[in-house]
């Protein structure tokens, strides 16, 4: 891999896929059938411990990088993207579940931004700069407010 560096591009790891196999070499992956169900084949933690902010990048980055990739994308698998909007939002219907509300909004902050260019890799020193996260909190702050006037 030494000869396909990390470059400064968003999908850092689908460029360097893409230039690997345009040399020839195979990109393996273990296909999921059902992705947005944990499986024998999910490695690790996957979003136990959200903090707005967190969850806001991390829906907004994957809306993203899927509507900046699509046709250049190696794999299927950040495809799912899209369908978390619907379980987002019903599960804040529900619940009123703050942290949900917040990936509801990344995602569509992701569906709305434009994504013209090759984008750059996440640098977490941006991350309170992010196209409408400092609009959803503060909505938010106006929903406490509201509530606690009707109280």
């Amino acid at each position: 891999m030494k000869n396909y560096p990390y470059n400064d591009v968003e999908a850092c790891e689908f460029d360097q896929i893409c230039r690997f196999k345009k040399d020839g070499y195979i990109d393996k992956r273990v296909a999921i059938e059902k992705p947005l169900k944990i499986s024998k084949d999910t490695l690790g933690y996957h979003g136990p411990c959200w903090e707005p902010l967190s969850i806001y990048e991390r829906y907004f980055s994957l809306t993203t990088k899927q509507r900046r990739h699509t046709n250049e994308q190696p794999t299927t698998a950040a495809f799912w993207v899209k369908d978390y909007a619907e379980v987002f939002l019903k599960s804040f219907i529900d619940t009123h579940s703050e942290i949900d509300l917040y990936a509801f909004m990344g995602i569509m902050a992701g569906m709305l931004t434009p994504v013209e260019g090759p984008g750059s890799e996440k640098d977490f020193r941006n991350y309170n700069k992010l196209p409408g996260f400092k609009e959803v909190k503060n909505f938010i702050l106006s929903l406490d407010r509201y509530k606690k006037t009707k109280q």
